[in-house]
């Protein structure tokens, strides 16, 4: 009984080493160096790059993502815009809660105004949620390097009136500008007809709490009232408002958006 007695305790002992992750955008959270606005992870590719992991200063207004940084002498490239990074998230809010797609806590983060990218970014992802709720932002203008906007990315940013999708990206996944209902114009800068973005569920579109659904009558996200889709050209133009199916079967169709679509007016 003794020794089961003593295993029991070093199994609880191990547990509770283990660290507890909270808020994400909390300066607990686990990360490798840090500067004065954020702190960085190592990425899995032989310490050569990193995500912004974690923001330090959350009273930062105008920030500026950096190309590269440098901790004891190496210098790393950075990446990745990390999951939930300038999202509010109250102490005692866990990881799992924040990424709860039925999240219903209302905290906002005020400060951030402007988000800008060094010249020679090589930010490729945008994680899930990263702006959620940032309700002040207004300009944000990625760089050509972005490939992916994961889900939620910036659900509720009701301050953004434009956004330029860059060529680059390949993927806008789930509910990416959900809530956005002060978005006008999203220009899509994507120039081969072949090679559509993928796109996710309800990812220009706003929750209707007046609207109940029953057995799918009634649709409960409706488009952004007031938004215009520009599109590079008549080649594209056909080729996003012709598509009806996607390289990914959970994704829904452009062609769900081809009545607010039109050639971007240079």
């Amino acid at each position: 009984m003794r020794k089961i007695v003593i295993s029991l305790c070093i199994i609880a002992v191990l547990v509770l080493s283990v660290p507890m992750f909270t808020a994400c955008n909390d300066d607990t959270v686990k990360y490798d160096f840090s500067d004065t606005n954020f702190g960085y992870t190592y990425n899995s590719d032989a310490g050569e790059t990193v995500t912004l992991t974690v923001l330090i200063n959350k009273n930062l207004a105008n920030a500026i993502i950096p190309t590269t940084v440098t901790n004891n002498g190496t210098t790393y490239t950075v990446t990745q815009i990390g999951e939930a990074l300038f999202a509010p998230a109250p102490d005692g809010v866990t990881l799992n809660e924040v990424f709860s797609y039925n999240n219903s806590q209302d905290e906002t983060n005020d400060k951030l105004i402007t988000v800008l990218f060094e010249a020679g970014s090589q930010i490729n992802t945008i994680n899930g949620r990263a702006f959620e709720r940032c309700k002040s932002l207004t300009s944000i203008t990625l760089p050509d390097s972005v490939t992916t906007i994961k889900g939620f990315a910036f659900y509720k940013c009701i301050s953004l009136t434009s956004f330029n999708i860059p060529a680059s990206v390949t993927t806008i996944a789930d509910y990416a500008f959900l809530g956005c209902t002060g978005l006008e114009t999203v220009i899509i800068s994507a120039s081969d007809p072949n090679n559509l973005p993928s796109l996710g569920v309800d990812v220009f579109k706003w929750y209707d709490k007046s609207k109940v659904e029953f057995m799918g009558n009634e649709e409960t996200y409706l488009l952004i009232d007031g938004l215009n889709i520009y599109v590079a050209d008549n080649a594209m133009l056909t080729a996003f408002a012709e598509c009806e199916f996607s390289k990914i079967s959970t994704f829904r169709n452009w062609s769900d958006y081809k009545d607010i679509m039109s050639v971007e007016v240079a």
